[in-house]
Parts: C-alpha cells; sequence; structure tokens
C-alpha cells in the first residue's frame, strides 16, 4: 500500500514528503489519500523527530478499504519496522 523512506536531517522536527502517481486514480482520489497520509501522521505522536520521511502510495486495488483507520494501522506498522518510533 505504501513504500516509506526516511533518514536522518539533523533538525529538531521531522519533514514530510507526499507522493500519490496519477495511476492511482484521478485527482480526487489522490487528494483523499494525501489528506488520509496527512491526518493519520497527525494523530500519529510516537515518531521520533529529525528524520525526513517519504511516503509513495501504491496501488489501492487491495482488499482493505481506503479509511483512515487502515491508513494509520499501515503506516505504524511500517514506522515500527522502520526503527521510527519512541520507546
Amino acid at each position: 500500500m505504501f513504500v516509506v523512506y526516511a533518514c536522518k536531517n539533523n533538525l529538531p522536527h521531522n519533514r514530510l514528503g507526499l507522493s500519490v502517481s496519477k495511476k492511482i486514480g484521478c485527482a480526487v482520489v489522490r487528494n483523499r489519500i494525501r489528506r488520509l497520509l496527512k491526518e493519520s501522521l497527525r494523530l500519529e505522536t510516537k515518531i521520533s523527530n529529525g528524520y525526513d520521511i517519504l511516503i509513495i502510495a501504491r496501488s489501492f486495488s487491495g482488499t482493505r478499504p481506503l479509511a483512515l483507520n487502515n491508513v494509520k494501522e499501515e503506516l505504524s506498522r511500517i514506522f515500527a519496522r522502520l526503527g521510527l518510533v519512541k520507546a
């Protein structure tokens, strides 16, 4: 669903980049995905500071519907795997 790249930026805050290709769908769908990503990151308070984070949205033809809870779960799982979650 998502590909996430992260690297240290030596700043006291995180920087976010979002990429949603036209292959995903029309502008309405792409903007909804961006809004869901931004909101899920706003609600996620366990991410360590000092990273540049790039999130690339991949195809959404999977079995899970596009909802805020699903996006939050997916990103939490990815951030935990990357080691970006505070202890």
